[in-house]
């Protein structure tokens, strides 16, 4: 891997993610994310549209500095923060939470809601996390991550290995959509794509555009057989 001298959350950073995929990019390509879709990311991607700051992404931005003091309080390991790049796919990177001098031990802080983090006093990583700590080991070539999940008091550590047949397909399936997002070749509409709308004006408009659309067509047709 490539450490690359840039600071998290830096306009560089930004501009940064948007042209490479990153680890928080994996769980949406993998179908695993519960908050974006495919079509969202490439639009961010592409036409810049800005990341919606949900409470959880607001939480663990307070919360991360002192989990990462309570990590290396728990383990006696060192880590800091660092973007870095991949040796073999220069469009693939991760912002590591933390990692330490030697390279050896890299962490994924999470400061979940209190249903999320009983599931990892049970041992339980969240599905959508464990594609973007796969896309970690990728890009680092290390065989093990840490994912430390932080109530604001307690921390529980638990051990990802690296799973290369999973590592295999998901590089197919992120180099397939870097490739669209260079050719701005947008991929298909999901079911949550569409949002549906019970306001009754809105419904109003709706149904006289749909009005409006079948009027137009019987008028294309008329103006042809004339």
């Amino acid at each position: 891997m490539n450490i690359l001298k840039v600071r998290q959350g830096s306009k560089e950073w930004l501009e940064l993610r948007r042209s490479k995929i990153g680890a928080s990019d994996a769980p949406v390509i993998m179908s695993m994310s519960p908050f974006k879709t495919e079509y969202q990311l490439f639009m961010e991607k592409t036409c810049g549209i800005e990341q919606q700051v949900t409470a959880p992404m607001l939480r663990g931005h307070v919360l991360e500095e002192r989990a990462r003091d309570a990590f290396e309080k728990m383990t006696g390991v060192m880590v800091n923060p660092q973007v870095v790049q991949s040796n073999l796919y220069d469009w693939q990177i991760a912002s590591l939470d933390g990692i330490d001098c030697d390279e050896t031990t890299l962490v994924e802080i999470k400061c979940p809601g209190k249903k999320t983090h009983e599931k990892a006093k049970d041992g339980v990583v969240p599905e959508e996390n464990y594609p973007q700590l796969q896309h970690q080991l990728s890009v680092t070539g290390l065989d093990r991550g840490l994912y430390f999940s932080f109530d604001g008091e307690q921390g529980i550590i638990l051990e990802v290995k690296r799973d290369d047949e999973y590592i295999y397909d998901m590089i197919k399936k992120e180099e397939l959509f870097y490739k669209r997002m260079m050719n701005f070749d947008a991929p298909k509409l999901s079911e949550k794509d569409y949002v549906e709308i019970f306001d009754e004006d809105c419904l109003k408009v709706a149904n006289r555009l749909k009005e409006i659309d079948v009027l137009s067509k019987s008028l294309d047709e008329e103006k042809e057989k004339l």
